[in-house]
């Protein structure tokens, strides 16, 4: 079980025999908690504008910000990966798109061998 602190900016992690410790710390006033499938914990900073992402392993960090003024209170992860903030102040839905993993550059051919001879030889005959 995960508890966003909002007067200590953190998220408590506790254990199923009920003992507590402070997992990562948030952006100021966190209000909403969502986790994900790989078990990271989400949370809505409604003070700071924005969303902090917390790893399994403790590592914090600033996911996204929600803009100025939008007091985000909720907070959800579809399957895709992407966040949805409720926003108390704008009265508005935050999308925040999942990263995308890079795509690697395509691969060059580079001619060798026999084979690239060949095409040389046609390339040249057919001139």
């Amino acid at each position: 079980m995960y508890t966003a602190n909002f007067g200590s900016d953190n998220v408590s992690k506790i254990t199923p025999d009920g003992t507590p410790s402070i997992l990562g710390t948030t952006g100021a006033g966190p209000e909403g908690i969502a986790l994900d499938a790989a078990g990271n914990v989400y949370t809505a900073n409604y003070y700071s504008n924005n969303v902090s992402k917390i790893t399994p392993d403790g590592t914090s960090s600033i996911l996204a910000e929600t803009g100025t003024g939008t007091g985000p209170f909720g907070i959800a992860i579809d399957a895709a990966g992407n966040v949805y903030t409720a926003n108390y102040y704008s009265n508005n839905v935050s999308k925040i798109l999942a990263p995308v993993a890079p795509v690697p550059a395509a691969a060059t051919p580079v001619p060798v061998g026999p084979i690239w001879l060949l095409g040389m030889m046609a390339t040249l005959l057919s001139l």
